[in-house]
């Protein structure tokens, strides 16, 4: 009994083109980065940031919550940026009004608590529908009062 012999097909041709275009030229110029403007922040390292809540209204599990949780009062701007803080992080909250940030510490400033979630309203349980073969019980016991 013979064994039977492995017939190898060549690769296709498209196979083969695929894998030669996916490599880069080496002739290729490599792509510029943009310059990181150093300094141009929304606002000074000497800033203090004031926090306006008392809770913090990140979405739990989310990294700008945990980002969130290294906020103190009276830090600076560079405190929070080396506390994790991003200067995204800085201005979302000031424009959303979670925190001020400003050249002096504010102790006169209203905190928020945590608002009281709405009371959900109460389903009111709709009538089920009839099954069609109680609809048709009730047509015959119909048709017979009538007859």
């Amino acid at each position: 009994m013979s064994t039977p012999k492995k017939v190898v097909k060549p690769a296709p041709a498209e196979v083969t083109e695929k894998v030669t275009k996916a490599v880069p030229a080496k002739d290729a110029a490599p792509k510029e980065k943009k310059e990181r403007k150093i300094g141009t922040r929304k606002f000074k390292d000497d800033q203090i940031v004031t926090l306006l809540v008392d809770y913090n209204p990140k979405r739990k599990g989310s990294a700008s919550h945990g980002r969130f949780e290294n906020y103190e009062d009276g830090m600076t701007v560079t405190e929070a940026l080396k506390a994790g803080l991003t200067s995204g992080d800085l201005s979302w909250d000031v424009e959303h009004e979670h925190i001020k940030i400003g050249d002096t510490f504010d102790d006169d400033a209203v905190v928020k608590s945590k608002p009281e979630p709405k009371p959900k309203a109460e389903k009111v349980a709709k009538p089920k529908k009839a099954k069609k073969e109680e609809v048709e019980e009730e047509e015959e016991e119909e048709e017979e009062e009538a007859a």
